[in-house]
């Protein structure tokens, strides 16, 4: 603020010197020709100190008044040379005069540049081609109505009548664009500015209006207070500069700027269609003879030309922009269709304006069939309320998220995570909303799956626990019986015992896989025989299979070589096995059979399970072992079982396949055979 200030002074010293001086002509003109050129000075210096603080746009705004600043000032060098060296009192209709028009209208210009939307580099050279054409058509004007005038003596009165008319009118804009200024800028930093650059224009016309009647009533002179109505709004021009903010290159600005190098040249075409216009109509309201006449005619065409070039090169760079465009939206469309994320972007009105491929695949949807068609529709039944709890959570905080359930062409339905982003011109209005969504299906599978192992071990300290206390019993009941069959009984009792007897022992064995399967299995392998991890696994299910009303038929290779495993892990993978058998012979409502098999295959053990269920379709079975691909029905199962059972055989070095059947599904187990020799007969491992 200490050049504002230091303006300020200036102006009020400047005052009281030129009342002082009031009554000494000659020595005011000296004085006001050399003092008018200190506040002009420091509005030059407030903003080249500052250049490096402004960018873009920005910048375009104050060098355009650091252009007009410079021109006003060689102009008012031209009149003190003409005052001072020439002794012309008060030189108006000379080629300064104009040089000052210009500088005047520099401000006005300078408004186009709405510094307060942003920095916006690309908006520099369209919006620079814009104050070049309405400079040169305002340079025709000036050339039509004032200079070419000037030269006539008849015409004398016109050309000064028409300059205090084009000053009056540029101080009209200026105020009327400071207005206009300071209320697109309102919730902006850069209204501070507008209001003070409003504050020097209107102190500009009120000044003018009292040197106007001080030129009619001839008092006016050079170096009189009258100077200050240019003086005081280029110290409020001072005052703007030094409190304009700095430029802040923020991707959120830069995104919403691009709309000067887009829209039509409009501005220009208005500005070329006056040009026609005026000379017709000057032309037989205002006629020149002679020279004069060629005057106005050759700066018609030289403004026609230079309109014309203007116009071609705004047209190349809106071409240019189009291409850039075109280019970044095509690298975006790239992009979002090359993502695995769910994109989808809804007009304001809720209809579908793009889907990605991810999204079309997901719901099974042509990209055509998706485009125009309500959000709402894209919803499952029971998730169509939150398309507006959604979009209403964006509007008011930018951005929303939450759950939500799709559903596809065929009916069937799935999980998402959505995330929802309003988009907005550069008025402000809503144009869009941005759904980027992910399938959340194998989440909620995993998570219930982790729920369900959380039960499952909880369930399972509950029977090993159960498992101890019946044992304690059946053991006694065991060796009860045992001790009543030592002893002389008849025959009809000795029955029954023998029978209680065989079922405590059942009991029993069921007991003890019973806890074998729930115990936590070590992580150290052992030699087994697979018949036995079979037999022990089929006898823990025994009970449910034949409630099922299935069938289970055996048969085990004899003298099956050993394998190493963890008999656990196995045990799981022959329950899993069962398990699926199970319930395909169950979907077919009636009576089955699954029939397991063990043999050998080159120096490895197999088990083969077979079920006469309905078998897998052939086209799914490529995906079987995939984690969480199931075919049964959403909650029926988790799509786990054959997926843990692929990876525990693959750990132990064998191999988990679906074998090819005529009838139902058949799985073969394969793991590595333990090679026995016999050396002074004793068997012994062979690596």
């Amino acid at each position: 603020m200490r050049l504002f200030r230091a303006g300020l002074l200036y102006c009020a010293a400047y005052a009281v010197v030129a009342w002082l001086l009031s009554g000494h002509l000659a020595a005011a003109r000296v004085f006001g020709n050399f003092g008018m050129f200190v506040v002009p000075g420091l509005l030059v210096w407030a903003i080249l100190r500052r250049r490096h603080d402004w960018a873009g746009c920005q910048w375009l705004f104050w060098a355009a008044f650091l252009l007009g600043v410079s021109l006003w000032t060689l102009g008012q060098v031209g009149w003190a040379f003409d005052e001072l060296l020439f002794g012309r009192d008060l030189p108006w209709l000379r080629w300064h005069s104009i040089l000052q028009l210009f500088g005047s209208l520099a401000p006005v210009l300078a408004l186009l540049a709405r510094p307060q939307a942003g920095v916006r580099e690309d908006d520099v050279a369209p919006i620079s081609l814009d104050i070049v054409a309405i400079a040169i058509v305002t340079g025709f004007l000036y050339s039509f109505f004032i200079v070419a005038p000037s030269f006539a003596s008849s015409q004398q009165v016109f050309a000064m009548t028409a300059l205090d008319v084009f000053v009056s009118l540029q101080r009209t804009l200026l105020l009327a664009g400071a207005i206009w200024a300071v209320y697109d800028a309102r919730l902006t930093p850069w209204r501070p500015v507008y209001t003070r650059i409003l504050a020097g224009a209107a102190i500009g016309i009120v000044l003018r209006e009292l040197s106007l009647r001080a030129v009619a009533a001839g008092t006016y002179h050079t170096g009189s207070v009258y100077d200050l109505s240019w003086m005081l709004p280029l110290a409020c021009y001072i005052w703007a500069a030094e409190a304009a903010p700095s430029s802040a290159v923020a991707v959120g600005t830069e995104a919403t700027a691009t709309d000067a190098r887009n829209r039509q040249p409009l501005l220009i075409f208005a500005a070329l269609a006056v040009v026609p216009i005026v000379a017709y109509a000057g032309g037989q309201l205002w006629p020149l003879r002679g020279p004069l006449a060629g005057f106005r005619d050759l700066s018609v065409g030289v403004t026609l030309v230079s309109m014309l070039a203007l116009l071609m090169g705004r047209f190349a760079i809106q071409r240019l922009a189009l291409k850039e465009a075109d280019a970044r939206s095509g690298l975006l469309a790239k992009a979002l269709e090359q993502t695995d994320g769910l994109v989808m972007i809804l007009h304001r009105d809720s209809r579908v304006a793009y889907a990605n491929s991810a999204f079309c695949r997901a719901l099974r949807r042509e990209a055509n069939e998706l485009r125009g068609t309500p959000a709402t529709a894209l919803f499952a039944e029971s998730s169509r309320h939150l398309y507006d709890e959604l979009t209403g959570a964006a509007l008011s905080r930018g951005a929303s998220q939450g759950n939500l359930l799709r559903q596809r062409a065929d009916g069937s339905t799935f999980f998402t995570a959505c995330s929802v982003v309003p988009l907005f011109d550069a008025a402000g209005g809503l144009t869009h909303f941005v759904w980027v969504e992910r399938d959340i299906t194998d989440d909620l599978r995993m998570r219930e799956q982790l729920i369900q192992s959380e039960r499952l071990s909880a369930v399972g300290q509950l029977v090993a626990g159960v498992a101890h206390e019946i044992n304690n019993p059946l053991q006694s009941i065991v060796g009860l019986t045992e001790l009543m069959l030592a002893t002389p009984q008849e025959p009809a009792i000795r029955g029954d015992v023998d029978r209680i007897r065989e079922a405590a022992v059942r009991a029993g064995r069921i007991v003890r896989n019973l806890l074998a399967f729930v115990r936590k299995s070590p992580r150290e392998r052992e030699q087994v025989n697979l018949n036995e991890v079979v037999e022990s696994t089929v006898a823990l299910r025994a009970y449910e299979l034949r409630a099922a009303r299935v069938d289970v038929e055996e048969d085990y290779f004899p003298d099956l070589p050993p394998v190493v495993i963890n008999r656990e892990e196995i045990q799981q993978v022959v329950l899993n096995l069962l398990l699926n058998a199970e319930q395909a012979i169950a979907s077919t409502g009636r009576r089955g059979c699954i029939h397991l098999r063990t043999g050998l295959s080159g120096g490895a053990v197999l088990l083969e399970i077979r079920d006469d269920g309905p078998g897998v379709p052939a086209e799914v079975a490529g995906r079987i072992f995939e984690p969480f691909f199931t075919t049964r029905e959403v909650g029926t199962g988790t799509g786990l079982g054959l997926s843990i059972a692929f990876g525990i055989a693959s750990a132990h070095g064998g191999s988990l396949d679906l074998m090819p059947s005529s009838a139902g599904a058949c799985f073969r187990l394969t793991l590595p055979a333990v090679r026995l020799a016999r050396l002074g007969g004793v068997p012994v491992r062979v690596a």
